[in-house]
């Protein structure tokens, strides 16, 4: 098997622009093997590494590290297995005990606890459990509360499974609690972080020929007890290896992975306290079109979704006012809950032409029928010129665009329109009955731009038509009014 020789190296990272990272130092502290890496900080400049070393041997060491980064000094070493050490990971019980998760003889699956001094001088083994005599690889391990922890790795078959262990403050026992096999098919490249005080999120390399990418969320009690699924997403359907999640902040978490061809992703994802998985929305564009914009945009998933809403602005900045409401628009309801692909598109066709317009895509997530709060996500933002308009009719080539905004509206709609040439025309609001509401304009009007506004009293809600006459010809466009 080739050798790995395990280096350390620190960078610095600046705010300005410019250069990004520096190297400050480095160490090549093990010149024979350092493979399966996983370490922690100790305190102010104290570090400990698990790692699997010469022979494939199982090793601790600890280092001091200053704060600028200037120097890393090797402080102490323990070669806790002489048989194998792979797969490792390290987590701080208090402030001088740790928990090891590794795949020790065999590939059997091993839980050991140490004590290392606040300084890193003393590593002392203190107590060991073997939890699986099968197989314990691809180990993640995490802190629940002061004694009880959790550990997604791969099992018999290479299936995944999550375990719960309690374990002393100092470590003096390991106490198996509760097991769940997550996966009986694959569950490999484990790593699972902590949602809130009984949630948890993990990544995986699950089911599929290609051992595809997974999401998975879990509520685990306070001791350990139970184990629950809560909710599962397939977010990547070619390759979903080597996994390392983080969190980012409340919500949020990101992914850096390899996927296909062993190529490097990194993929972000917002979870709720309670588990559950929202919109993954994977594309957003904005396509200029004669007259219009086309809006285009992918989920892989969906959970709760109602539908969509876009927001249009000509200031990227402030000033967006939403265009099309799922609600009113049937090509932005959502799916429900699904964990396959959809493709969706809508064609903003109330645009200036040669104007750039700034949209933002966000998702409505919920279940009012159960009374639940409905939530919005607000997605990434595009940008699109539209082109000049095309057409073939006499009327519509004096009519250089005819839209309202904002649309839906409340409680005030503007009426813009452009003339090619001075003409008479008619402007009027009916109902879906064709019934008159009211008249806006009659009369002539010269070439240009015109907007007229729109503010309804004691008129319901509901969709209206904004109707514009011209020499017997009518252009229309509809309209909503919310309350």
């Amino acid at each position: 098997m080739k050798k790995s020789i395990l280096i350390i190296t620190l960078f610095v990272f600046h705010s300005l622009t410019g250069l990004r990272a520096q190297e400050v130092a480095s160490l090549e502290y093990n010149t024979d093997n350092g493979v399966y890496n996983s370490i922690v900080q100790v305190d102010s400049d104290t570090y400990v590494l698990a790692y699997s070393g010469a022979g494939y041997d199982g090793y601790i060491k600890t280092f001091t590290i200053s704060s600028d980064g200037a120097t890393i000094t090797p402080v102490a070493s323990l070669e806790h297995d002489t048989d194998n050490g792979v797969q490792s990971s390290i987590v701080q019980v208090d402030s001088d005990t740790y928990v090891l998760a590794y795949s020790g003889p065999g590939l059997d699956g091993y839980i050991k606890t140490f004590t290392v001094s606040s300084d890193g001088t003393t590593i002392t083994p203190v107590a060991s459990l073997e939890h699986d005599t099968d197989n314990g690889t691809s180990n993640s391990i995490v802190q629940v509360d002061s004694d009880t922890y959790v550990l997604a790795y791969t099992g018999t078959d290479q299936d995944g499974y999550i375990k719960t262990f309690t374990i002393p403050t100092d470590g003096s026992s390991i106490t198996p609690v509760a097991s769940q096999e997550h996966d009986t098919d694959n569950g490999t490249y484990n790593s699972i972080v902590q949602v809130d005080s009984d949630t948890y999120i993990l990544a995986y390399a699950g089911s599929g020929t290609t051992a595809d990418g997974y999401i998975k969320t879990f509520t685990i009690s306070s001791d350990g007890t139970t184990i629950t699924e809560v909710e599962e997403l397939e977010h990547d359907t070619q390759d979903g290896n080597h996994n390392s999640i983080v969190q980012v902040d409340s919500d949020t978490y990101v992914l850096a992975y390899a996927g296909s061809d062993a190529d490097g992703y990194i993929k972000t994802f917002t979870v709720a306290s309670d588990g559950s998985l929202p919109v993954e929305l994977t594309l957003f564009t904005a396509v200029p079109q004669k007259g219009a914009v086309k809006l285009s945009w992918v989920t892989e998933s969906e959970i709760d979704n109602l539908g969509f809403l876009i927001d249009r602005s000509l200031d990227p900045i402030s000033g967006f006012t939403t265009i099309a409401d799922y609600r009113f628009v049937p090509e932005l309801q959502g799916q429900g809950s699904v964990t396959y692909r959809t493709d969706y598109s809508y064609t903003d066709t109330e645009v200036i032409p040669g104007t750039k317009y700034y949209y933002v895509l966000s998702d409505v997530t919920g279940n009012p029928e159960h009374g639940e709060p409905v939530t919005r996500h607000t997605d990434k933002m595009v940008s699109a010129t539209p082109k000049w308009r095309a057409e073939s009719s006499a009327l519509i080539k004096e009519f250089k665009t005819f839209m309202a905004y904002p649309n839906p509206f409340n409680p005030k709609t503007v009426i813009a329109y452009e003339l090619e040439d001075a003409q008479e025309l008619s402007i009027s609001i009916v109902d879906v009955n064709g019934r008159q509401v009211t008249k806006l304009y009659n009369g002539f009007q010269a070439s240009g731009f015109h907007e007229l506004s729109w503010h309804p009293q004691d008129i319901s809600a509901g969709i209206y038509f904004c109707r514009l006459t011209s020499g017997g010809n009518n252009i229309t466009r509809k309209i909503v009014l919310l309350k």
